[in-house]
């Protein structure tokens, strides 16, 4: 699986961490629901990820450091206006 899309689909709760496993992921696609909590750190696993999009959620906290490593093959990140957008005490560049 390279795309995982399940915008606008009113789905509660938080970000499953099991979503990590899906290695060969592209983009994720979480946009416009109504999930919770924080980003979970296993989401570092999608190294080539090229998409996340978790915004219009009402995620929150800081995004965890350990995304910062996938690297300069993600082209695009979408997080909720209120996360605290750093990446340890780096500050996001996409």
């Amino acid at each position: 699986m390279w795309l995982f899309r399940i915008n606008n689909n009113q789905l509660t709760g938080p970000i499953p961490s099991e979503l990590g496993a899906l290695s060969m992921l592209h983009s994720l696609r979480l946009q416009d629901n109504q999930l919770t909590s924080t980003l979970p750190k296993e989401l570092s696993l999608l190294t080539v990820l090229l998409q996340l999009r978790v915004d219009g959620n009402q995620i929150t906290g800081a995004i965890p450091s350990e995304l910062g490593l996938w690297g300069a093959n993600t082209t695009e990140l979408n997080f909720e206006e209120r996360m605290d957008q750093k990446f340890g005490e780096s500050n996001i560049d996409a």
